[in-house]
């Protein structure tokens, strides 16, 4: 239902404060305040809260040049499973660093259910195959990570119930307390010096925009004859970048 949303985003890139978090404030990891077992959500909360689902995202994340945000649209399909990402013009995402691709236009990053990442252009007249395979993210990720519960914490003012699940690095997932259990952020403290700049990486989920609605398994295709391995001009430690970045998401 908000598969034509990415184009009408707009972006907003900008310096996030050089990894000091900028808007949001830090340290996140002060925020969490543990309470009483008694208040433990029932049940571990699935990717998003829906099997499928679309919404813009506010991601933050470290470049070279320091913490950088800007809004692209999120869709996920876990009956496919999939999950695409619309970047617009002035990103900077990891992914979409190709030599195909011009550098900061509009990218999508297609995650497929063969492992593979796809980026592309906006028509898909550009497509190829992200060197290392990294796949949607699983619906039960958190469970299947061992999540564990840390109690409420407080986004932007807003109570929120945290997890935390241990990655490479330890990733925090929050969703709100309304009973309806929104998707509110994700986050995790960037630390590996041999792949990526260090710093904040947030995902903040516009719930205005958030949608439980059936994602079109369509939108989740990919061009034919789409084969060729991206060139991927990241600097770092390309062998390195499943295992530290994506497998807590997996």
């Amino acid at each position: 239902a908000l598969a034509g949303l990415a184009a009408a985003a707009s972006p907003v890139v900008g310096d996030g404060g050089g990894g000091d978090g900028g808007r949001l404030g830090l340290p996140r990891a002060a925020l969490g305040v543990p309470i009483g077992t008694g208040d433990t959500p029932v049940s571990l909360p699935t990717w998003g809260g829906a099997n499928q689902w679309a919404c813009h995202v506010n991601l933050t994340d470290p470049t070279p040049e320091g913490n950088k945000t800007w809004m692209f649209q999120y869709s996920y399909n876990a009956d496919v499973p999939a999950d695409r990402y619309d970047h617009p013009e002035g990103q900077v995402d990891q992914l979409c660093q190709v030599e195909e691709l011009e550098p900061h236009e509009p990218c999508t990053v297609i995650n497929r259910p063969d492992g593979n990442a796809y980026v592309m252009n906006t028509d898909g007249s550009v497509c190829c195959q992200f060197p290392v395979p990294i796949g949607p993210v699983r619906y039960d990720w958190v469970s299947a990570s061992s999540g564990v519960y840390t109690g409420i914490s407080d986004f932007e003012g807003t109570a929120v119930d945290t997890w935390q699940i241990q990655g490479q690095a330890v990733n925090h997932w929050e969703q709100s307390r309304d009973g309806k259990a929104l998707p509110v952020a994700y986050w995790e403290w960037a630390t590996f010096p041999k792949i990526h700049e260090q710093g904040l990486k947030q995902w903040e989920f516009m719930l205005d925009t958030y949608a439980r609605a059936s994602q079109d398994p369509a939108h989740f295709e990919v061009p034919a004859g789409c084969t060729s391995q991206c060139k991927w001009k990241h600097p770092r430690g390309a062998e390195l970048a499943r295992t530290a970045l994506f497998n807590a998401r997996h």
